[in-house]
């Protein structure tokens, strides 16, 4: 049994070329790539943003919200504050919120907040989020679709006790 161990290991040393060289009498040198960091990559970190845009990382069109939920994103407009409107599908709006914007250049910066629904009348509505501008006027609104799973709401039902 030892045996085979042995010969086992020997063989895959041979077939993964550890510690063998081209003539057998070479070095072997690694290879040194100077241009690893010049490939281009296609990554959206928010820093490229226009003034006044954002996107929405959080929730996702057509996604089932239970309570809570985490909306999240990035932003690129005056002021340091994210506003959320939640709407049902009447366009009213259900719950309204704001949260801090982190601003790592500039004016753009991430926000993230989590909120509570407590309904069981919406089951389906929109997620906007936008910023305001020194007049107070909307600015970078972005809507999602959503739909609401009212069966996890943490919505309270009282009963008469007789």
């Amino acid at each position: 049994m030892f045996k085979k161990i042995a010969l086992l290991a020997i063989a895959s040393l041979i077939f993964t070329g550890i510690g063998c060289s081209q003539n057998g009498s070479e070095k072997t040198t690694p290879v040194v790539n100077d241009n690893t960091n010049d490939i281009p990559l296609n990554v959206n970190d928010g820093s490229k943003l226009s003034a006044g845009a954002a996107t929405l990382t959080s929730p996702e069109a057509d996604a089932v919200l239970q309570s809570p939920f985490l909306v999240a994103g990035t932003a690129n407009w005056p002021g340091e504050k994210a506003y959320v409107r939640v709407k049902n599908a009447e366009g009213k709006s259900v719950i309204e919120a704001w949260t801090a914007i982190r601003q790592d250049k500039g004016n753009v910066g991430k926000f993230s907040v989590f909120i509570s629904f407590n309904f069981r009348g919406t089951k389906a509505g929109a997620v906007e989020v936008f910023g305001k501008d020194e007049s107070g006027a909307e600015v970078g609104l972005k809507s999602v679709p959503v739909k609401f799973d009212v069966t996890t709401s943490q919505a309270v039902e009282t009963e008469e006790v007789e």
